[in-house]
């Protein structure tokens, strides 16, 4: 496992997983404390959530939880590709209200980690994708956040049409 520091993104890391094969297929450890707190991502995991997604074409997100349950997040791509979407909603970051996007998908063994104060969504660009989040933080009711994936001041070229989204994401304000 290789952990590399992405673009100029003021926390985000890219997670080169080690795909061992042989004659049975292939073996790959996705997380390890050691190596993941020698590389200063969150050694307190409390969650793991699973998404499926039955069609290419779905989105979920710009999800995040607000403060002070702000968690860190590493995302992978179980099966089928997905276009990961990141937005750095820290005020006084200096890559505030930037995006940042990645492809993951079990053929290039990426993980994305993503510090607090990221809004976080995802473009399914193949049918029958999963997506495995493990969390920093357990989700609390009452502190889920999100952004409007339609503010304008979110400027994302969407490689694929958006075809099925939840009721809620819809909803979600605008940055203000």
């Amino acid at each position: 496992m290789k952990i590399l520091n992405f673009k100029s993104s003021n926390g985000l890391k890219l997670i080169k997983f080690n795909k061992n094969k042989d004659n049975r297929g292939s073996f790959t450890r996705i997380f390890c404390k050691e190596i993941f707190l020698k590389n200063k991502i969150f050694n307190n995991l409390n969650q793991i959530n699973l998404s499926q997604n039955l069609k290419a074409g779905t989105f979920r997100g710009f999800h995040f939880q607000k403060n002070p349950h702000g968690e860190a997040k590493v995302i992978t791509c179980l099966s089928g590709k997905i276009f990961l979407c990141l937005l750095d909603v820290r005020k006084k970051s200096k890559t505030y209200l930037k995006i940042f996007t990645k492809t993951l998908e079990v053929k290039n063994s990426l993980a994305m980690y993503v510090p607090i104060g990221f809004a976080s969504a995802f473009l399914t660009l193949k049918d029958d994708t999963k997506v495995l989040y493990y969390m920093s933080k357990k989700f609390i009711p009452g502190s889920g956040s999100g952004i409007n994936y339609q503010d304008p001041n979110i400027k994302v070229k969407w490689p694929y049409k958006i075809k099925i989204i939840s009721k809620k994401d819809i909803k979600l304000p605008y940055i203000k």
